[in-house]
């Protein structure tokens, strides 16, 4: 995506070399705000057990573990006060 754009601006434009790099810096930034809002959009939990179900495996378990760690050191910590 980059070189058709940096490209556009270096010789279409005449920007010169400024375009090349101008090119480069503005696909990468989109690239970048795409790809943050897709990773903030995204439910790993859901991904891993959608996986987990087409590779075979029981990650139902391993989720619910994950999920009471953080329950499970709070309450051994009430106790030990």
């Amino acid at each position: 995506m980059g070189l058709p754009v940096a490209y556009a601006l270096a010789f279409q434009a005449e920007w010169g070399v400024q375009g090349l790099w101008a090119g480069v810096v503005v696909v990468n930034t989109l690239l970048a705000l795409t790809m943050a809002v897709v990773t903030a959009r995204t439910d790993f939990r859901l991904e891993a057990a959608k996986a987990g179900e087409r590779a075979g495996w029981l990650v139902a378990p391993l989720l619910a573990r994950s999920e009471n760690a953080g329950r499970m050191d709070a309450i051994s910590e009430h106790d030990e006060n």
